[in-house]
């Protein structure tokens, strides 16, 4: 009597609990395989993992699935008896005119699209790419610049009109605090591109530190497959790239205003 072997099935969905995307970038880890090889297998049917394994083997396979984070469970294979009576014979297939006899088989190749993070605006989660994230903060800067104008009012009118300024002032300054959490937000998730922790934002509060982190933020180039905080973000739109290239020249005005300055400066001295 032969030993019995097993075979590990995939049910192609995470464990309950476990989010999906988590459970697609451990799978990916444990067999060192990409990310489309993976989300492949996410389809929702049962696919066999492994196969010929002893029980020991199976139950290593296992509990290393199950701490992943996928719902897996082992199941004996099947005798199979052959018998060359039950076989009929098949024709060849026709020859290739002038094919060599030791080319390699051919067969099509599809490429599937790399699977890709979904984007929200308001989160701490996901990836965010540096040309979006320079677009997005583009975008919420000239959202708080009327916001911005009309606090600047109200503080002139503070002693005149001590009415507007009471009721108009808390009103103005929640949106610099939207404006806060939102930078705070995107730059945890530019942060996530690159595969570090959001906490490195605290650099923000040293002097000349904050400076080369949001360059780096701008200029370094995040992960290209998934890594430990998500999938890749997806394309730019093509308001992304228009915004991005305002941020980047408003950025280029403003150093370009302090150099003059400091020039002026030293030169009245």
């Amino acid at each position: 009597m032969s030993t019995p072997q097993y075979k590990i099935i995939f049910a192609g969905q995470p464990l309950p609990g476990v989010d999906d995307e988590t459970a697609r970038h451990n799978l990916a880890k444990l067999f060192k395989s990409d990310a489309a090889a993976v989300d492949k297998l996410f389809s929702g049917r049962r696919v066999a993992l492994k196969r010929n394994l002893s029980r020991a083997q199976a139950d290593q396979y296992l509990k290393a699935l199950h701490e992943a984070g996928v719902q897996v469970e082992m199941e004996e294979e099947a005798e199979i008896q052959l018998s060359l009576l039950d076989v009929e014979p098949q024709p060849a297939p026709p020859a290739e005119p002038h094919a060599s006899p030791y080319a390699p088989p051919r067969a099509p190749v599809v490429t599937a699209p790399l699977p890709v993070h979904e984007l929200k605006v308001f989160s701490f989660q996901g990836r965010l790419g540096r040309l979006r994230y320079v677009g997005w903060m583009t975008a919420a800067m000239l959202l708080i610049l009327p916001a911005g104008m009309v606090l600047s009012m109200l503080l002139s009118l503070g002693s005149a009109d001590r009415t507007a300024f009471l009721y108009g002032m808390p009103v103005i300054l929640v949106v610099p605090i939207l404006y806060t959490l939102a930078s705070i937000q995107m730059g945890a998730r530019r942060l996530h591109d690159i595969g570090l922790s959001g906490w490195w934002l605290l650099l923000q509060l040293l002097p000349v530190v904050n400076m080369l982190l949001y360059a780096g933020l701008i200029l370094y180039p995040g992960n290209k497959g998934a890594n430990g905080y998500g999938a890749p973000p997806p394309a730019n739109s093509t308001a992304v790239k228009i915004l991005a290239v305002l941020g980047v020249l408003v950025i280029a005005g403003f150093f370009t205003a302090g150099v003059l300055t400091g020039y002026t400066d030293s030169v009245r001295r």
